[in-house]
């Protein structure tokens, strides 16, 4: 009965992480560039989303394994992830959990850009020490092809989550599409002092 649709419409932590049908974005994947500009900031130990054929950093969860139910201790202690968009919410409710219990310091989601849904006011809003809005379109990576795909219908944001929420809510800032690099002087500031695992709030006043 593993992934039939019944089982999955009452048990959604068990949906795989990609759903890899033709028309579906759950398989794009992160451009490398975009991937190495983040590690070289949050020094990734683990990949939540992945396979055996495109995981990032040799600690992963499989499609084959549930990173919704499982440990993310085993991934080391700062993490990344470009969930499907499918599950969103509750890769997003599982990061969020995933720091505040202590099984990692630090989670970092490339997340569709879509402020007016109700994950993203309870688990980036309410939770996340920083959130990034990227400035124009990510061109993903297409499983099949390996190649940029065209024609991304939505923006794209970065929540990282790392201790709590300050008290003026998460940091605030913008990134660059192409470059996926800082766009401001503040936000090039911010970025280039701060590290994996940051609780420091920028200070606004």
């Amino acid at each position: 009965m593993e992934h039939d649709s019944a089982f999955l419409l009452t048990h959604p932590d068990r949906a795989p992480h990609r759903r890899t049908t033709e028309h579906s974005r759950d398989d794009w994947r992160t451009p490398r560039d975009l991937y190495d500009s983040l590690r070289a900031r949050f020094t990734f130990t683990g990949d939540v989303c992945a396979s055996a054929e495109n995981a990032l950093e040799d600690l992963f969860f499989t499609e084959g394994e549930s990173a919704l139910l499982g440990d993310w201790s085993k991934l080391g202690d700062s993490v990344y992830m470009n969930p499907p968009y499918s599950q969103v919410s509750q890769f997003t409710a599982r990061a969020r959990r995933a720091v505040a219990d202590g099984e990692v310091t630090t989670a970092v989601a490339l997340v569709p850009s879509t402020p007016d849904v109700q994950w993203f006011h309870e688990h980036a809003l309410d939770a996340a020490a920083e959130i990034w809005f990227f400035r124009g379109r990510i061109s993903f990576v297409g499983a099949d092809s390996g190649h940029a795909v065209s024609g991304n219908p939505v923006g794209s944001c970065l929540v990282v989550w790392a201790g709590t929420c300050g008290w003026a809510g998460p940091r605030v800032g913008s990134l660059c599409s192409k470059k996926y690099t800082p766009l401001t002087p503040s936000d090039m500031a911010y970025w280039a002092q701060t590290s994996k695992g940051t609780r420091r709030q920028l200070d606004l006043f």
